[in-house]
């Protein structure tokens, strides 16, 4: 499954930090408001993957093969239909990698993928979504179309002048 079959995953850490964050927002923003109220607001926070991979640590990604970096805007993911299967995943067409062979239908649902290629040594390192299914579009997603398999790439967490860890929601397209 394609774009409905990537749930970002968090460590434990993160999970923990992340519903902290959410319940202290809640608590101080909504304070006015009724708990069934909070709850819902809270419920729907937690079930939108926008918002989800807005927290995400953003991580460079190199070609295991050849060292050359491929993506500066990956970030770490599952499949929805398989979670032992473990990705990283990007929203941005990366610059290192082309399309190499014809599309092939995915094993559960009708979205159609390619694989994707290191430009400088040639290794296939994942795909990209090339036409999502109507079934995957209508579910909820991130939008994420370019897939890197754990074992094609290496990661870096991206980080800015002063040491800070980037994530999705203070990181520009680049």
């Amino acid at each position: 499954m394609v774009q409905a079959g990537v749930n970002n995953s968090n460590d434990s850490s993160n999970s923990q930090e992340t519903n902290d964050n959410v319940s202290s927002t809640t608590s101080t923003t909504t304070s006015t408001t009724t708990s069934a109220t909070t709850h819902r607001n809270t419920q729907l926070q937690d079930n939108d993957p926008n918002i989800r991979s807005r927290s995400k640590a953003v991580c460079k990604l190199n070609c295991t093969y050849c060292d050359s970096r491929v993506c500066v805007r990956g970030m770490k993911a599952m499949l929805l239909a398989d979670t032992r299967v473990e990705l990283y995943s990007t929203d941005v067409p990366p610059l290192s990698v082309q399309l190499v062979g014809e599309d092939y239908l995915t094993q559960n649902c009708h979205c159609k993928i390619r694989d994707v290629a290191c430009l400088t040594c040639g290794n296939v390192l994942g795909y990209h979504i090339t036409q999502p299914c109507q079934q995957c579009m209508d579910a909820c997603n991130n939008g994420h179309l370019w897939m890197f398999h754990t074992e094609e790439v290496t990661s870096e967490e991206r980080l800015d002048f002063n040491g800070t860890q980037y994530n999705y929601y203070n990181i520009k397209y680049n």
